[in-house]
């Protein structure tokens, strides 16, 4: 019995959360009646067992473009990939675009040709183009995080309806990122009677992380504390970026950490100073490890699903002097700390990966399903979710 083929593409030159997340959902989905191949210029990024990389050579000018004529150029240079691929390993079944329309073009490029489904999954806010609006009405199947409803409707000029909502068309669906049961992160250390606070700070340098929000509000928080500062540099990119490492006091810099849990076990308080986060996988990573989140409150997902001094604390987004008040009077009272991280942690049980992508796991089961397959038998094996 021949196993059908996923392949991933992944044209996104550094590491981020998406990543994490379609890894995670790779690992559940897991390989014992399939080939999966992820084409990625980055292998270290998808720590997974059993999958096949086929490395990605790019010209750091290409990566670079946005648009125009150098975009084009570079989703045809992937849709290459894509022949070859198919040329070596054989028919492939399923597409899985796994950063988003407008990154994932090459997909669409090359369906008519080679025949496979798309499932294209969105992390983030998707622009308004022609070429999108084609790609994503090409698509046989789209999941979304919710917080990309909006941009989504707009991308496809989705009409508002009677009731005032406008409404995707039924092959999208919604879904939550979620952390795998077998690779929780580990409960911070601290605790109560630890007179020293220790502040984790973990993103990309992308300017609308907000790492220069946080890096002026340390200087302001009256009260003594240690800074970690964990941070992914991204490369061939034409987005601003912050300028790191600065020599400062009290502040520890850690250049994409291997032992990332490590040091976010040893802290008690997590920053959060991105604008508009559409999820916030760290966030939701320092809520599991019982650490208390200090957020935005800017109506993005975690400002909608936290209660502010029930399992977090907010302030006003891109205040680097409110910031640093809220850190100040939650430093001097450690028992707070501890009581927002235990219930932090309460909230992030439910967001288990199993549960989480559920729907996407079942999706790519029935497609790769071979011909002639006892469903029990196969189910029985561990490819769907556990």
């Amino acid at each position: 019995m021949n196993k059908q083929h996923l392949v991933v593409i992944d044209a996104i030159p550094f590491h981020g959360g998406s990543k994490v997340a379609t890894a995670t959902m790779l690992k559940l989905l897991g390989n014992t009646q399939r080939n999966i191949t992820v084409l990625t210029s980055n292998p270290a990024d998808w720590p997974v067992p059993n999958i096949d990389i086929m490395r990605l050579y790019v010209l750091p000018w290409f990566a670079r473009q946005e648009q125009g004529l150098g975009y084009l150029m570079f989703q045809l240079w992937l849709a290459v990939y894509l022949m070859a691929l198919r040329l070596i390993k054989g028919k492939i079944d399923i597409a899985v675009g796994a950063s988003g329309p407008g990154v994932d073009m090459a997909l669409y490029l090359v369906k008519g040709v080679m025949g496979f489904n798309i499932v294209q999954l969105v992390h983030g806010p998707v622009a308004r183009s022609g070429m999108i609006k084609k790609a994503l009405l090409k698509a046989d199947k789209v999941f979304y995080l919710f917080s990309s409803h909006h941009t989504l409707c707009q991308a496809l000029s989705m009409p508002v309806q009677a009731d005032g909502a406008r409404y995707l068309p039924d092959n999208f669906t919604p879904i939550n990122n979620g952390l795998d049961v077998e690779n929780w992160p580990t409960l911070s250390l601290k605790n109560s009677t630890d007179q020293n606070c220790h502040i984790l700070w973990s993103a990309s340098l992308l300017k609308w992380k907000g790492l220069d929000v946080f890096l002026q509000a340390l200087p302001l928080v009256k009260a003594h504390k240690q800074a970690h500062v964990c941070y992914i540099k991204p490369s061939n990119t034409v987005l601003a970026t912050t300028k790191a490492p600065l020599v400062m006091a009290d502040v520890k810099w850690y250049k994409q950490p291997e032992n990332l849990d490590e040091i976010r076990s040893k802290c008690n308080v997590f920053v959060s100073t991105s604008q508009q986060e559409p999820f916030g996988l760290a966030i939701l990573e320092a809520l599991a490890a019982g650490l208390c989140v200090v957020i935005p409150s800017d109506g993005s997902y975690w400002d909608k699903v936290l209660v502010d001094h029930i399992n977090c604390i907010k302030y006003h987004p891109n205040s680097p002097q409110d910031l640093a008040l809220r850190l100040s009077r939650l430093i001097k009272n450690p028992a707070q700390i501890q009581y927002f991280g235990e219930q932090g942690t309460e909230v992030a049980k439910q967001y288990q990966a199993h549960h989480q992508y559920k729907r996407v796991i079942n999706h790519c089961d029935q497609l790769l399903r071979p011909e002639g397959c006892d469903v029990g038998a196969y189910i029985d094996e561990g490819t769907t979710s556990k």
